[in-house]
């Protein structure tokens, strides 16, 4: 499954910019002009997604299976937010990160984001017909 050591104590982190697709009002999810909650959920699923992968074997991915984010702060269009996710705990098939976005010094949100580590074939395997 992993060709790669994935451990425990790892940290991710990217530096994103708050563009108008990921206001509130663009997704549909408000109607103020600023960073939505549910573009942070991407912004920390994309990271977790790209960094798990680079260590895993062919055939193998991850998929988000459990988040939860306390969105404490707004951000404007054009402001740049970091997302940084730390690993704290490899268990079996799963991975548990601890995620603080900051802005400056500014705590905007903090939470946790749980994977599961599949074999692609055997998940597409299971979604449900139309």
């Amino acid at each position: 499954m992993l060709k790669e050591e994935l451990l425990p104590g790892a940290v991710f982190n990217r530096i994103y910019t708050v563009t108008n697709d990921w206001t509130a009002i663009s997704l549909g999810t408000g109607n103020v002009p600023c960073l939505s909650s549910a573009a942070l959920v991407i912004a920390v699923e994309n990271l977790a997604y790209q960094n798990i992968q680079k260590t895993l074997e062919d055939g193998f991915t991850s998929v988000g299976i459990k988040i939860e984010v306390t969105h404490l702060f707004p951000s404007a269009i054009e402001s740049e937010f970091q997302v940084e996710l730390h690993l704290i705990r490899l268990e079996n098939n799963r991975t548990d990160f601890n995620i603080t976005v900051t802005s400056g010094e500014r705590i905007l949100a903090t939470g946790f984001h749980r994977r599961a580590i599949v074999n692609h074939e055997s998940f597409l395997g299971k979604i449900s017909p139309r």
